[in-house]
């Protein structure tokens, strides 16, 4: 049965779980501010795009992200026309493939271990203004 009116106060209210919106609710939350993630998605959901993380990114976070990593780079090489060519190699890895599906789930788990709260499968479908009050209200 669905339930037709639920109603949540939070201080924060971030809109996607991608790596800012989940990354700005771990810090919120790791600070004591009550934080919610609305995402219209379940949790962990597939996107398109993954990528490099780079290793000077990667050594900032707050947190290890090893569990998410695909494969890590250590040489890269960068070539610039056909004449100018470099290659770097490091003990870290320069470069560490993830998968956003895995890695914006990791974060939003650790923000979550702080206290803050996921909404998934929420989709925005209002918002509103009273006094010193907003109001969002969800799909579900």
């Amino acid at each position: 049965m669905k339930q037709l009116f639920m109603t949540q106060h939070y201080d924060v209210a971030i809109v996607g779980s991608g790596p800012s919106g989940a990354s700005a609710a771990f810090y919120l939350a790791q600070n004591g501010i009550s934080t919610v993630i609305i995402e219209k998605e379940t949790l962990p959901r597939y996107k398109t795009c993954g990528g490099g993380f780079v290793f000077r990114g990667r050594k900032n976070l707050p947190f290890d992200i090893k569990e998410v990593v695909e494969k890590e780079f250590h040489t890269v090489d960068i070539y610039l026309g056909k004449k100018l060519h470099f290659q770097t190699h490091r003990e870290d890895p320069t470069i560490s493939m993830i998968m956003r599906d895995s890695f914006d789930n990791l974060i939003t788990q650790k923000a979550k271990e702080f206290g803050a709260t996921l909404l998934d499968n929420h989709k925005l479908t209002g918002l509103s203004f009273s006094d010193d009050v907003i109001t969002l209200e969800t799909s579900y």
